[in-house]
């Protein structure tokens, strides 16, 4: 809204030579949004949620964790989506178009969701979810009934992520799933899996070194 109104100002001093003087715009800072919660949730928390959730609540649970996706690309899958034991889904950040097998433990819970419009996330009014945002809350809502504010939905695509990650795929076999194109965004959602992965080496490098120096 800065922005626009910056350059308003200045197309009507330059190019409409209309006599309207300081720029109010300028010099104004951009006001940050509110950081978003990207912490990857304990397999603890996954179950206490699992248990206190509702049922539409707890098939976004399985969704966003085993397909890997944003919550905006979870409340738009369609049953006809589904082809051949895989689910497709164009991404409405990035317009990529990923296909995601579906998990087992994801396939149960689908067999068992009535099929009551062309959506298969619909809300507790058995209705679609009218955004992300409100998908968001009803989550943190339920976070919060199990006493944990400090996570959120998108959690759940970090936690994707990085299982994904321990699995023993590559960053590229991730991003095919997640679809990401910021390999960077990526890398630090795997941050903490990678430091994990490289210490245990570490130590196996020393322990090795030990032996075959004759060391305890």
């Amino acid at each position: 809204m800065r922005d626009h109104l910056s350059a308003f100002w200045q197309f009507a001093i330059e190019h409409q030579r209309l006599p309207l003087g300081h720029n109010p715009a300028r010099g104004i800072f951009k006001l940050h949004k509110k950081k978003r919660i990207t912490k990857r949730w304990s397999q603890e928390v996954i179950d206490k949620f699992d248990a206190a959730a509702t049922p539409p609540l707890r098939l976004a649970l399985y969704l966003l964790l085993y397909t890997g996706q944003r919550e905006c690309d979870v409340i738009t899958m369609q049953w006809d989506h589904i082809r051949d034991g895989m689910i497709r889904v164009k991404q409405r950040k990035t317009s990529e178009v990923v296909w995601i097998a579906i998990d087992p433990a994801l396939r149960l819970i689908l067999d068992q969701t009535p099929r009551i419009n062309e959506y298969i996330l619909n809300s507790d009014r058995g209705r679609p979810f009218g955004s992300s945002n409100a998908l968001s809350k009803a989550i943190g809502r339920t976070l919060k009934d199990i006493g944990v504010e400090d996570h959120s939905g998108h959690g759940l695509r970090v936690s994707a992520a990085c299982a994904l990650k321990e699995a023993g795929c590559s960053d590229d076999l991730v991003a095919a799933i997640t679809g990401h194109t910021n390999m960077k965004t990526l890398r630090i959602y795997l941050k903490e899996v990678d430091r994990q992965q490289l210490a245990r080496e570490a130590g196996a490098k020393r322990v090795a070194a030990r032996a075959d120096n004759g060391a305890a």
